[in-house]
């Protein structure tokens, strides 16, 4: 699947678990980076996706902030 038609369908839950793993911080850790709120992680972890929303969030790789933790965070998710 290309990748931004995986973005417009919203990644998988197990992509911000990769994430988190890759970066020893938990899933709601990683979600506060990414502006995601714990209870929407909680629910996301349930649903097993996250919406295009939040699988888009902060993906502007093309700007000068791409060594914050959010970006960085961003960028491993679309990896």
């Amino acid at each position: 699947m290309e990748l931004r038609q995986a973005i417009r369908q919203g990644l998988p839950f197990s992509a911000l678990e990769a994430v988190s793993q890759q970066l020893d911080l938990s899933t709601q850790q990683c979600g506060l980076l990414l502006g995601i709120p714990p209870r929407t992680v909680a629910r996301r972890k349930e649903a097993r996706q996250l919406n295009p929303q939040e699988s888009d969030r902060r993906s502007e790789e093309h700007t000068s902030e791409l060594q914050s933790p959010c970006n960085l965070v961003c960028r491993l998710l679309l990896e």
